[in-house]
């Protein structure tokens, strides 16, 4: 039996071999009918293995591109992935406490805790000031100094003082932002790190 999945390696959707699968159920009477269906994968492309859990109950009904009512399922994956996202920093050696945050960032992102990642985003500009050795009172003053020394371009800086007030928000107003605003935002940090120290050859990775 085939299941159509996202394959994080091969970048896109493929046929994929369910090699063992378990079902739960439950409902009836006055009871919603659910299933739970449990299920380890693997892409017929590359042989990619991850585990699958797919959630259905009958209350869980959304309207197709015709207008017609279909039945949905909410499904997750374990290795966590981030739908045709592709890692643009490891083929650089850049500096270890930033590369440690965006990683971490990156796991919250994919496990879908914005609050988390938002404030992971604040806190690699935070990183990217001390590695350029700027000590000024609040993040909002040191992205202002990292434009004055010219490590960074006006809209550069206007990037980052967004991204400021985003991790701000999450950290004490408890607000969440969208994911389409986060996967944004780390679009935009991870271009400033490549700029900052990628571009030279010495830190590209053998």
């Amino acid at each position: 039996m085939d299941s159509i999945d996202y394959c994080p390696k091969c970048g896109l959707k493929t046929n994929h071999e369910i090699l063992s699968e378990e079902i739960s159920k439950g409902g009836g009477d006055y009871e919603p009918s659910w299933s739970h269906k449990y299920s380890i994968i693997k892409c017929k492309g590359c042989n990619n293995i991850q585990f699958k859990s797919s959630y259905g109950d009958e209350f869980m009904e959304k309207l197709n591109q015709v207008g017609e009512l279909v039945y949905y399922r909410n499904d997750s994956y374990y290795p966590s992935f981030l739908e045709n996202y592709r890692e643009k920093l490891e083929n650089y050696s850049i500096p270890k406490n930033i590369e440690n945050i965006h990683l971490e960032t990156l796991e919250a992102i994919k496990s879908n805790s914005l609050l988390l990642a938002a404030a992971g985003l604040r806190m690699i500009v935070e990183a990217i000031s001390k590695e350029n050795n700027i000590k000024r009172e609040n993040l909002e003053k040191k992205i202002i100094t990292l434009l004055n020394e010219g490590k960074i371009t006006e809209k550069e800086a206007e990037r980052l003082q967004v991204i400021r007030l985003l991790g701000n928000e999450s950290v004490h107003k408890m607000t969440r932002s969208t994911k389409e605003n986060i996967l944004l935002a780390l679009d935009i940090v991870e271009h400033l790190i490549i700029n900052l120290y990628g571009l030279s050859s010495e830190n590209l990775k053998p």
